[in-house]
């Protein structure tokens, strides 16, 4: 089964929208949808219930933020695999199902994402790389127009990613995060790490299970709708601030001192 967690925060009819796509769309694989509030201000979160009796709700007494939010999830979650999906997305095509069978086509692959699409189909870059002062240089130089395009996608990843078929980026967004329950069993307290309130906590997660020696997937042919930003609002000084705490987290001393000096 695999356990599907969305995190709410004063965006009901978003998340109602995302619960309905589910029910309407995954027909081949056993789930369960789980919604953890975090203390929505703007709508009783029981209306999901009312609405939605299958589902479990949870409801926290304060905001924790993404992470911890869907540490809760987990921790009253069955499945033997669990999907992290945003409130503001809608599920196409028996997406669960093309998800998972990659997910368990190889023992070593922990994490797998899908494409994300906005309403008109445009691609979203969700295929990311870690932050390396090399690949930095080779984008702010512009040399990556002397680079094929296979070493480009592979290399820089981002907005270079071959959107149009499998691979294995560095980090992918926390939008549709797809992974073995298992994989948590090398993460500290058997949980997704909560450093950071909102944003690069997908990365943080990422990286620990490259650390862990998982590899991290994308399936193509695998679609969802995100309606982009509308769940957490505008991003803002806080994702960069904490790509900072990561880097001076995971990265050696000289990795540190040449990124201060691109900060600088």
């Amino acid at each position: 089964m695999i356990s599907v967690i969305i995190v709410n925060y004063n965006t009901l009819e978003l998340t109602a929208q995302c619960v309905s796509s589910i029910i309407e769309n995954v027909k081949s694989v056993p789930y369960e949808i789980i919604v953890v509030d975090n203390a929505s201000t703007l709508d009783n979160p029981q209306l999901l219930k009312e609405r939605f009796p299958s589902i479990k709700l949870v409801c926290n007494e304060a905001n924790l933020g993404f992470a911890k939010g869907n540490n809760v999830g987990i921790s009253v979650s069955l499945g033997k695999e669990i999907l992290l999906l945003n409130s503001d997305t809608l599920v196409l095509d028996d997406v669960l199902a093309k998800t998972s069978k990659l997910l368990q086509s190889e023992k070593n692959i922990g994490i797998v994402t899908c494409r994300l699409q906005f309403p008109d189909g445009k691609v979203q870059h969700n295929c990311q790389p870690f932050p390396s002062f090399l690949k930095w240089s080779v984008e702010k130089t512009r040399m990556f127009k002397l680079l094929p395009m296979k070493l480009k996608s592979s290399f820089l990843q981002g907005r270079f990613f071959n959107y149009n078929a499998y691979g294995e980026p560095d980090w992918v967004w926390g939008t549709y995060f797809h992974f073995k329950r298992e994989l948590l069993q090398g993460f500290k307290n058997r949980e997704l790490a909560n450093d950071f309130f909102m944003y690069v906590e997908d990365m943080q997660w990422c990286y620990e299970a490259r650390l862990n020696g998982w590899r991290i997937a994308f399936e193509s042919d695998a679609k969802i709708i995100h309606l982009m930003g509308q769940s957490k609002g505008a991003r803002n000084k806080n994702s960069e601030e904490n790509v900072s705490l990561f880097i001076e987290k995971y990265y050696s001393p000289i990795e540190k001192f040449l990124f201060h000096l691109i900060k600088n």
